[in-house]
C-alpha cells in the first residue's frame, strides 16, 4: 500500500533545508541587530 507521501529521504532533506534557511535567517537577523547596536553606540 504505497500513497504519494514522499519518502523518509525526501523528507529529511526538506526538513534539513528548511533549519538551512531558518538559520540563516536567524544569523542574518542577529547580524543586522548587532550592526545596529553599534550604530547607536
Amino acid at each position: 500500500m504505497q500513497n504519494s507521501l514522499p519518502t523518509t529521504g525526501e523528507k529529511e532533506t526538506n526538513f534539513m533545508s528548511l533549519i538551512g534557511l531558518t538559520a540563516l535567517a536567524t544569523s542574518f537577523a542577529f547580524a543586522a541587530r548587532q550592526r545596529g547596536k553599534e550604530r547607536v553606540d
